[in-house]
């Protein structure tokens, strides 16, 4: 709703005196709104990986019975007859249980959730602005009845302004 007004402002009236404002923070808006769109797709796409990653777990947990497994049959094996290499072995085994997993994928969707939370506080702020102007325009340009609302003011002012700049714009093509 807040910017089909604002865009309907911007475009409809060019009298208006606050338009440089109004352009400044719509489109301060509307570069917050895509770049939050745009890691909104981007965290959805590392969940997708997520569930790849998920299916592979199986696997890598099966891997490691197999290696749990080794060990201990090395251990009987080292028990019933000296095993010279023992230790070697057992380091070896040691490091195929301690696999990593590479976590860059977690990381990155926390900076990008942080990064997000940082936008919308942003884009709050910018909507509120936007609001702001958009009300004063009500204001100074509409012969405002307040008797005939009965919900959001915000919502019937714009529905208000989309009604006075629709008429405007048809009395100009009257001419």
């Amino acid at each position: 709703m807040i910017s089909k007004v604002a865009k309907l402002i911007l475009f409809k009236d060019k009298s208006y005196l606050e338009i440089d404002s109004l352009k400044e923070k719509f489109k301060i808006y509307s570069e917050l709104s895509d770049e939050i769109r745009m890691l909104e797709d981007k965290l959805s796409e590392l969940d997708n990986k997520n569930l790849e990653h998920k299916k592979h777990m199986k696997d890598i947990n099966e891997y490691l019975k197999v290696v749990d497994l080794l060990k201990n049959k090395l251990d009987k094996i080292n028990k019933s007859i000296v095993v010279e290499n023992y230790n070697i072995l057992n380091e070896c085994i040691t490091l195929l249980k301690n696999i990593k997993i590479n976590s860059k994928e977690d990381s990155l969707k926390y900076d990008i959730l942080n990064r997000i939370d940082d936008l919308k506080i942003q884009l709050d702020t910018v909507q509120w602005e936007l609001e702001v102007i958009i009300l004063d325009y009500a204001i100074k340009n509409l012969d405002i009845d307040f008797s005939e609302y009965n919900e959001d003011l915000f919502n019937y002012l714009c529905d208000e302004i989309e009604k006075y700049l629709t008429n405007k714009n048809n009395e100009k093509t009257d001419m």
